[in-house]
């Protein structure tokens, strides 16, 4: 589970702090794999289980970046992301939307809402960690 890459890349970003990724899913045991991996690798993980949830929780903690299921309860990851790019704060957070439902259209449409990168789940940890380093790299050039 572990990519060497993974580690480097991140000692490679300059950081006055650990990275902090907020994982938002209403499955505990996507959010626990994640988090195990983001830990592995040296980044502060933080969860949610739904965009209400998550809302507080990058008002609260301000993470670098977030990775999204779409399908959830209360507030859907479709709707989370059109709360984020609508509030000036959070309108530039990286976002990396995941979900099993990728039928026609779903990444043109969820890219068209302003994620940032679309993964079809089951996405290995460590491929969603190297693109939101790349992502994070990006927005700090």
């Amino acid at each position: 589970m572990h990519s060497p890459s993974s580690r480097s890349a991140l000692e490679d970003t300059p950081r006055d702090r650990p990275l902090t990724i907020l994982v938002v899913d209403d499955v505990s045991d996507t959010r626990g794999m994640y988090g195990s991996y983001f830990a592995h690798v040296g980044a502060s993980t933080i969860a949610a289980r739904d965009g209400s949830e998550a809302l507080e929780v990058i008002r609260r903690h301000r993470p670098d970046a977030v990775l999204m299921d779409l399908s959830m309860p209360r507030m859907t990851g479709w709707e989370l992301l059109k709360a984020l790019r609508a509030a000036p704060e959070t309108a530039d957070l990286p976002v990396v939307a995941i979900s099993g439902y990728v039928a026609p259209g779903v990444q043109d449409a969820i890219l068209n809402a302003g994620a940032d990168l679309f993964l079809a789940k089951p996405c290995l940890p460590h491929v969603a960690f190297n693109f939101i380093l790349q992502l994070i790299r990006r927005r700090n050039v």
